[in-house]
């Protein structure tokens, strides 16, 4: 950079989905054994943990609410008023935010952000036949979620939209509903550090109780 106006340049990388792992090769490192979450009672009681990916299929049953209707609210009309966009009383998402100009509030066709957010915190309503056997790891927290998926891209490879300034646009967002906890199933394959690296970091440094998670 020849421009002393110039103070940073950072390629922009494409990002991808990842997420593979079940509950006891996570925790135990072993298919066999039963999780530890299991052994200690660790359920999540109490907690929010922010989830941000594809969407969420809110008719599964690891979602729904057979009380409420889900809340959804677009990315805009949430940081104009954080509280509104969060309900405590929904029993397993209590945010679930979205990005301007889209109508994308549930999940692809591939259905990672179901698989994610069912991997975190999925609580089957069912509670007969095989249905309780696939709660997720920590099963009582509630998920703020933060739908970054968008299939109306044209890009033939990701279908990913992430909001500009990931720190003010979607950490913040998810803070707001108390969580602390920030799970991210994507990522760019890349070992530079870019400003998404950079905002990461910058949120955890502002917020010692946060653990963003990639």
């Amino acid at each position: 950079a020849n421009y002393r106006e110039i103070m940073w340049v950072a390629r922009r990388h494409e990002v991808h989905l990842f997420n593979r792992w079940a509950k006891p090769i996570c925790q135990t490192g072993d298919g066999t054994n039963q999780a530890i979450s299991v052994q200690g009672n660790l359920n999540g009681e109490n907690q929010v943990i922010a989830v941000s990916d594809t969407g969420i299929d809110m008719s599964n049953c690891y979602f729904k609410d057979n009380a409420k209707q889900p809340i959804y609210t677009e990315l805009q009309a949430a940081k104009a008023n954080l509280q509104n966009s969060v309900d405590t009383t929904q029993r397993k998402v209590i945010q679930y935010v979205y990005m301007q100009g889209t109508s994308d509030i549930t999940d692809d066709g591939g259905g990672h952000g179901t698989h994610v957010a069912g991997t975190v915190a999925g609580l089957s309503s069912i509670s007969y036949g095989d249905f309780v056997k696939y709660n997720g790891m920590s099963k009582n927290a509630k998920i703020s979620f933060f739908d970054i998926g968008n299939t109306a891209l044209s890009s033939a490879g990701s279908k990913i939209q992430l909001p500009s300034g990931l720190q003010a646009n979607l950490f913040d967002i998810q803070a707001a509903s108390g969580a602390r906890i920030f799970s991210n199933s994507w990522g760019s394959g890349t070992s530079d550090y870019t400003d998404n690296c950079r905002q990461s970091d910058k949120f955890m440094y502002d917020n010692q109780d946060a653990l963003v998670l990639f």
